[in-house]
């Protein structure tokens, strides 16, 4: 029995899409034709389609492959950034956010799934180990059933 392996994002191209058009007001607010004849909404439709490919073939990652990502962290207080914080932050967050991070990332690179212990969740244990403990149980009800019957020899004639 396989283990199921959970989706990373399971977004599909219209919401990626949706949500490319929902944050055009929010950067660019001369931006006002929205039709699909529109050569800005003809490029968001192409990086939605790129993105939804992106994320189906992220979902195909084994659980084993992780990224490593060295980086330099720097802390910024948001009081002294508030441009940054209405960009990135979400509006009801906005009046509580007091510092977030930057991340220059300097070097990624993928561990070899060799030296990853794979770690399970009980529930995903309990599955796999169920058929087993069926089987164990079957055999073991058999082998009370054969009690004091008399052992079958087999002679092997090589």
């Amino acid at each position: 029995m396989p283990l199921q392996i959970p989706s990373i994002d399971d977004r599909r191209y219209q919401e990626l899409l949706n949500e490319a058009l929902a944050r055009i007001p929010v950067h660019n607010r001369e931006w006002t034709n929205f039709n699909k004849s529109d050569p800005g909404v003809t490029l968001l439709e192409v990086f939605a389609f790129m993105a939804e490919s992106l994320l189906y073939r992220s979902n195909q990652i084994p659980e084993r492959n992780r990224l490593k990502i060295l980086g330099r962290a720097r802390i910024k207080d948001a009081r002294e950034h508030p441009e940054l914080v209405s960009q990135l932050a979400e509006k009801e967050a906005q009046p509580i956010v007091e510092r977030f991070f930057i991340i220059d990332v300097v070097a990624f690179d993928w561990n070899c799934s060799k030296y990853i212990t794979p770690r399970y969740t009980a529930e995903e244990v309990a599955r796999a180990v169920a058929p087993l403990k069926e089987r164990i149980a079957e055999l073991e009800a058999r082998v009370k059933a054969c009690a004091g019957q008399p052992a079958a020899i087999v002679k092997n004639d090589d």
